[in-house]
């Protein structure tokens, strides 16, 4: 096959009208030869877009159809008569930006400025500042927007995607059915025939149990269920009216709001979108649907322990104690006009509030406040959460300095500071002695080392002479040592019996 190329301008597409897909012609001006020259389009194999701006474009309208979703048509059917029609939708949009200008011009001063004053000189000198802001608008449509009003708003609306045109088949469990055991069928024995009218003989006692069922069996049969009755029996939460192709219902009795997505207008304009939780009838719901720039919230926590009350138990200080959790809110408010922000906080299992202004709502673990805060300016709100816990410290691990503190704070009264000093200088006493017991011990071992060393030279000495000498000193020396751990052990016992003295 031979392959040619034509490089011309498009200048049209020729299609049949009943059959424009069989033989399509399209039009080519070459500038070179002055000719227009037309081609099936079934005979193109490639086409080449040399100028780059149609490219551009090509490319654009082509990402545009890409990412375009699929149009829905939505019919309105009105009854008869005239009305009032307010049609509005919702559909994604690319979110307009902004772009500013600055146009700094200072002032011209005459050419005689050196004949004016300085308060003159200054105020030519004045200079002005203009920001000139372009909003840029992205229109996605296949056709121009005349008579339409277009409003912009700056903002942080909540925008989300929700599944609501495909249907949902949640995942349900499988229930079996139970294996019940059907009871035989109760026969009864015939009626006997009648007795003759002078014999008195009592019926037989099965007789009485099948008459009595019998006759329950008929006084329930004369109650039976009516269509009137069973609709009385239960009150209907909404009425129905034929409208045309579609049906009406008015609701006349409180309902439950089961989950989904609801779009907030605020004065007709798109404010943001939420999704609403399931609530029961005369709930009420707190829809967050944008977020406010103006109002910043910086929220901080501390937890800290004070101490309520003490008391002593024997060797023990019980010391009672409030576990504060404080969170606090930073509201910086840099709107012209006051606002109220809605603080909602779980409260802590145990705790209750304490030094914090009463909520307006409260239920379920759940508190809420409105706080007020005025325009251009910050408002701390606190909320203080406590719970009593107590511990126990022993008396004589208490440095005199805390119940210095403790006496300061009023926790212990005189009488009782005084006591637990004492007690505290008996402790102190006694943990000398329990020191100088560890320092004799060290001691004592330290005497039985060097006794040990000394007998183990002693022995290869002789008794004459130089070794005679030198064996006499390390007797005398092993004599000392005996008199210092008879002293030891004396002292020993005297420090045990004045513990025990003092315990």
């Amino acid at each position: 096959h031979t392959h040619h190329q034509a490089q011309g301008l498009v200048v049209g597409v020729d299609v049949e009208d009943k059959e424009p897909l069989r033989i399509p012609l399209v039009s080519i001006y070459q500038p070179d030869t002055r000719q227009v020259r037309a081609f099936a389009v079934r005979d193109i194999q490639r086409v080449e877009i040399l100028d780059d701006r149609s490219a551009e474009d090509l490319s654009y309208f082509l990402r545009a159809a890409q990412s375009e979703e699929d149009r829905r048509a939505a019919t309105l059917r009105l009854s008869d008569g005239e009305h009032a029609l307010l049609v509005g939708y919702i559909a994604p949009a690319p979110a307009w930006r902004v772009s500013y200008r600055i146009l700094f011009e200072e002032s011209q001063q005459s050419a005689d400025s050196s004949q004016q004053s300085d308060a003159d000189k200054n105020k030519l000198q004045a200079a002005t500042c203009l920001l000139q802001g372009w909003g840029l608008f992205d229109n996605q449509l296949d056709e121009d927007l005349e008579d339409v009003e277009l409003t912009l708003v700056a903002g942080m609306p909540v925008s989300f995607r929700y599944r609501l045109y495909e249907p949902h088949t949640p995942e349900r469990p499988l229930i079996a059915d139970e294996e019940r055991t059907v009871n035989a069928p109760i026969e009864f024995a015939g009626m006997p025939p009648p007795a003759a009218p002078m014999a008195m003989a009592a019926p037989a006692p099965m007789m009485k149990r099948a008459r009595a069922i019998t006759m329950a069996a008929d006084s329930v049969a004369t109650e039976r269920f009516s269509a009137g009755a069973l609709e009385a029996s239960t009150a209907a939460a909404s009425t129905g009216e034929e409208r045309g192709a579609l049906f009406q219902y008015r609701v006349a009795h409180p309902v439950s709001v089961a989950r989904g997505p609801v779009t907030v207008l605020d004065m007709g304009d798109y404010a943001g979108e939420a999704v609403l939780p399931f609530t029961r009838a005369g709930g009420e719901l707190i829809v967050p649907y944008a977020v406010e720039l103006g109002i910043n919230v910086l929220e901080e926590f501390d937890s800290t322990r004070i101490i309520s009350g003490m008391r002593v138990r024997d060797e023990y200080l019980l010391i009672q104690e409030w576990d504060v959790h404080t969170t606090r809110y930073r509201i910086h408010n840099s709107l012209a006009a006051p606002a109220t922000v809605t603080i909602e906080l779980g409260l802590m299992p145990g705790y209750a509030l304490h030094d914090t202004a009463a909520p307006q709502e409260q239920a379920q673990g759940q508190a809420r406040w409105a706080v007020a805060c005025a325009p251009n300016a910050e408002t701390t709100f606190e909320v203080r959460q406590r719970t009593e816990t107590s511990r126990w410290e022993q008396v004589r691990s208490l440095a005199p300095s805390t119940l210095q503190e403790f006496l300061k704070q009023r926790f212990l009264d005189e009488a009782t500071y005084r006591e637990l000093s004492g007690v505290l200088e008996i402790y102190g006493q006694i943990e000398a002695q329990q020191r100088r017991l560890e320092e004799i011990a060290r001691e004592r071992e330290a005497a039985y080392r060097q006794q040990q060393q000394i007998q183990g030279s002693l022995a290869p000495l002789g008794r004459e002479g130089e070794e005679g000498a030198l064996r006499s000193r390390y007797v005398a020396t092993l004599g000392g040592i005996e008199d210092r751990l008879a002293a030891l052990g004396a002292e020993e016992t005297s420090l045990n019996a004045t513990i025990a003295e003092l315990e």
